[in-house]
C-alpha cells in the first residue's frame, strides 16, 4: 500500500483569492468640494513640506506619450469611494487609478472610474511629458498624517505641443480622505483636440462622477459623464498661478469623518482551507458605506485585503486558505473616506492537512479518481 501525504484534498491546489468587491452606496455627492488661491506645490495642508526636487519615485520619464506606469504603494491606507487602497498607478495624460492593478488605458479623457477603481483626474487630457518633464511622486509627512503627493512635471498640456506648459500635483491625505488638486504654471499653446477633464469617479452613473468646471470653479456630482473643459490658447483661467501662496487649490473632503464599527470577532466552521468569520454589526451604521474583510499571517503586522461586506451582512466566508496556517483577522466599517477606529479583530488557525492514502487498484490509472483516496490505509477513513 503506497502512503502519499497530500496538502490538498483530490489534487485540487486551494489558492489565496484577492476579492474585488462591489460597491455599496459610496456617492461623490459625500465629498465636500471647496476651491481657494492661496495654496503652494511647495507645502501640503498639514504644513508639511513638498519638496518635489529630491527624494521622489519617477513614475513616467521626459519624453513620453501614452504611457501608464507600473503599480506604486501608496505608502498607507487611503479610503476612497468605501475602499481601502494601497496603490495606484499613474499616466502621461494626467489621470491616475487607486487600485491593486495597472490602469487598463492611458487615456485622460475617458472615465476609467469603476467599483474598484478610484479615477483621479487633476488634468486629464492629451498630453505628454516633456524633455524636461516627467511624473514622480513623494511621500510627506509621518504617521497618521502622510500625504501622498504625485506630480506632473512641466507637462506638454497638449501633446503636440513641443513646450513645457503646465505642472500640477495630485495629493492624498491619510487618515482623512481628502484628495487635493493643486496647479502651478498652466498654459495653454494650441487647442485641445479634446476637452479636458477634471475631477474623480468610481464608476459610469449619477453621482459616482464628480467633475470640476474650472472656468466657474464649480462641481457637478449629478452626471453620467465628465465635462469637458475648453480653453483657450494662453494662461488657463482659474488654474494658472506664477507663485507659491498663491497657487489653485481643488479639495475633496469626506463629509462624514467618524463612524462605529463592529464588534466582537467569532470564528465557526473551521476547515483545513477556509471558515467563517461572524461579527457584531456596528453601532449605529450612520455613513457606513460597507465592511471591509483584511487577513494577516505575520500576527497583525500587516493585513491583506479579504473581501468587502455590504453592509446588514455580518458574516464572511473565508475560502482558499492553507493548512495548519495562523490568520489574524480584521474587519473594519467605512464610509466613502475615512475606516473606523473601532475594528473586530482576532486569531484563528486552519486545521492541519490530512493524510490520504492510495486504495485504489495499484496501476495508476486511476489516481485522478477521489475513491481512490482514503484518510484511512484500509479504505475505512
Amino acid at each position: 500500500m503506497k502512503k502519499i501525504s497530500i496538502f490538498f484534498f483530490g489534487f485540487l491546489l486551494f489558492l489565496q483569492f484577492l476579492f474585488v468587491g462591489g460597491a455599496w452606496g459610496q456617492s461623490t455627492a459625500n465629498y465636500a468640494f471647496t476651491t481657494n488661491t492661496t495654496g503652494s506645490l511647495a507645502l501640503d495642508a498639514n504644513g508639511n513640506a513638498v519638496d518635489m526636487t529630491t527624494g521622489t519615485t519617477q513614475l513616467i520619464a521626459a519624453g513620453n506619450d501614452e504611457l501608464v506606469s507600473s503599480l506604486s504603494n501608496i505608502g498607507f491606507n487611503f479610503i476612497a469611494m468605501g475602499n481601502i487602497y494601497t496603490q495606484f498607478s499613474a499616466t502621461s495624460n494626467g489621470v491616475m487609478g487607486l487600485n491593486s492593478s495597472v490602469l487598463s488605458s492611458s487615456n485622460g479623457t475617458t472615465n476609467g472610474g469603476t467599483s474598484a477603481i478610484t479615477w483621479i483626474a487633476p488634468f486629464g487630457g492629451d498630453q505628454a511629458t516633456n524633455s524636461t518633464g516627467k511624473v514622480h511622486f513623494k511621500i510627506v509627512g509621518s504617521a497618521p498624517n502622510r500625504c501622498l503627493v504625485v506630480e506632473w512635471l512641466n507637462m506638454e498640456l497638449n501633446y503636440s505641443s513641443s513646450t513645457a506648459d503646465g505642472t500640477y500635483q495630485a495629493r492624498f491625505y491619510e487618515t482623512s480622505g481628502v484628495i487635493e488638486f493643486v496647479y502651478g504654471s498652466m498654459n495653454v499653446v494650441s487647442t485641445f483636440f479634446t476637452a479636458p477633464i477634471i475631477g474623480f469617479s468610481g464608476g459610469t452613473t449619477s453621482t459616482k462622477i464628480a467633475s470640476i468646471t474650472s472656468s466657474s470653479n464649480t462641481v457637478s456630482t449629478s452626471g453620467t459623464s465628465f465635462s469637458g473643459n475648453t480653453y483657450s490658447a494662453g494662461a488657463i483661467a482659474n488654474l494658472n498661478s506664477t507663485a507659491n501662496g498663491s497657487r489653485t487649490i481643488y479639495r475633496f473632503t469626506p463629509t462624514v469623518t467618524s463612524i462605529a464599527g463592529p464588534t466582537n470577532l467569532t470564528f465557526a466552521s473551521v476547515t483545513a482551507t477556509g471558515m467563517t468569520l461572524n461579527w457584531t454589526a456596528a453601532s449605529p451604521t450612520t455613513g457606513i458605506v460597507r465592511y471591509i474583510v483584511q487577513r494577516s499571517t505575520d500576527g497583525g503586522t500587516s493585513y491583506n485585503f479579504a473581501g468587502n461586506v455590504a453592509l446588514g451582512t455580518n458574516t464572511f466566508a473565508a475560502t482558499g486558505l492553507t493548512p495548519g496556517i495562523s490568520y489574524t483577522w480584521k474587519v473594519v466599517a467605512v464610509s466613502e473616506g475615512v475606516e473606523s477606529t473601532v475594528v473586530a479583530t482576532g486569531t484563528q488557525a486552519t486545521s492541519s492537512a490530512a493524510t490520504y492514502y492510495y486504495v485504489g487498484a495499484a496501476t495508476g490509472s486511476d489516481f485522478s479518481t477521489a475513491a481512490s483516496w482514503n484518510t484511512n490505509a484500509d479504505g475505512t477513513g
